[in-house]
């Protein structure tokens, strides 16, 4: 199933590929990043950095969506960074703050214990909006950029990367100088960090530890003001990364690492399908993509 959520609107899309049916659940805002952990959908929704869960094995119901905890008190407002890693028993989620605050948390939550621990203004002054995970390492990315009504104080965004059996900081860098905003992080096929400072393709040695590629792509910097999400990126069976960001849905051959445009024009938030199918968001609409074989 591919699932969605409404800017405003907030609920949840639940669109079945092989049947080509939709319905709409209600019980959720407006999801600002969304992440699996086993058969439960996780949800971060604003305002008030809501965390919700609905589970996909169970029938939707009174506690079906449902809200888990918010936020709000450390400040926070939109949980833009998901990530679920069961191995770990953990699921992580990095926020931007709320109206005229700068400084984002990392909160990290138990599933089992239902437990949740705050690291609050962890890269000072940043939000957290991207997540990757690798042997025991979580890979972080943010913004500069605050809620509204507030400039930035930090002129780069930066890339860090968090201990999980540890639970501590281990480093934090500028992978791409003069950057606003991290995004869009994945592990490659040759086990290294890929991401986007904004429209600059870098990759992170993770034995290393360091980049050691970066080069500016397509995308020229017409985001507005805010650099808060930022762009999304996802595999898929012909080997390729494809991703959006500033609008436009893009391949990227990760053996030549050049990018291709495929379309523009309002596009954003990529994923795919167990089949290797790509869906995109376009304002209200959801568009469909079926890459070529190898």
């Amino acid at each position: 199933k591919i699932y969605s959520s409404g800017y405003v609107s907030g609920q949840l899309g639940i669109f079945d590929p092989e049947t080509r049916t939709h319905k709409q659940l209600g019980g959720v805002k407006q999801a600002e990043g969304v992440t699996f952990y086993d058969s439960q959908l996780f949800l971060g929704t604003y305002p008030g950095a809501i965390i919700s869960v609905f589970d996909t094995a169970k029938e939707p119901g009174d506690e079906n969506p449902k809200s888990l905890f918010n936020l709000k008190e450390q400040g926070q407002d939109r949980p833009f960074g998901m990530l679920g890693v069961p191995e770990e028993n953990r699921v992580f989620i990095g926020t931007v703050p709320g109206y005229g605050l700068l400084g984002g948390a990392l909160a990290i939550y138990d599933p089992d214990t239902t437990l949740t621990a705050v690291h609050r203004n962890l890269i000072k002054d940043q939000g957290i909006v991207t997540f990757a995970y690798k042997d025991g390492i979580l890979y972080g990315g943010t913004t500069i950029h605050g809620g509204l009504g507030i400039e930035p104080t930090a002129k780069e965004g930066k890339l860090f990367l968090w201990d999980v059996k540890q639970d501590k900081m281990v480093t934090e860098l500028v992978p791409v100088p003069g950057k606003r905003g991290i995004s869009g992080l994945r592990i490659g096929p040759d086990g290294n960090l890929w991401g986007w400072a904004e429209g600059a393709l870098f990759i992170f040695d993770t034995k290393a530890r360091k980049v050691v590629y970066a080069e500016d792509k397509l995308f020229p910097n017409t985001e507005p003001r805010h650099f808060w999400r930022g762009g999304s990126m996802t595999e898929a069976h012909d080997g390729k990364f494809y991703g959006c960001h500033f609008g436009k849905l893009f391949a990227l051959d990760v053996a030549s690492k050049e990018v291709e445009e495929i379309a523009g024009g309002g596009l954003e938030i990529v994923t795919r399908d167990s089949k290797g199918r790509l869906y995109v968001i376009q304002r209200e609409n959801m568009l469909q993509l079926t890459p070529r074989s190898r």
